[in-house]
């Protein structure tokens, strides 16, 4: 699976749950950064899934690294 295989099965679930086009092109966004770093990070995309529930949506994206994630400080905002 690629990206665009993930978003074009990311957009059927959610078109099943009817959910609104701000949550649809936010949750694409996530799932195009997910698995572009699985593929460019991680040795290739292994494993992806979408759950939606009433409250929220579960994008789970496994790839074929041994190294645990981890988070990097974010850098400061710009100066205005």
């Amino acid at each position: 699976m690629h990206c665009a295989q993930a978003r074009e099965t990311a957009r059927h679930v959610l078109a099943e749950h009817h959910a609104p086009e701000a949550l649809v092109a936010d949750v694409l966004t996530v799932i195009s950064e997910l698995v572009s770093n699985a593929i460019r990070h991680g040795d290739g995309l292994t494993g992806f899934h979408i759950t939606v529930r009433a409250d929220h949506v579960v994008i789970e994206v496994s790839d074929r690294s041994t190294l645990q994630p981890h988070l990097r400080p974010g850098s400061p905002p710009p100066a205005p």
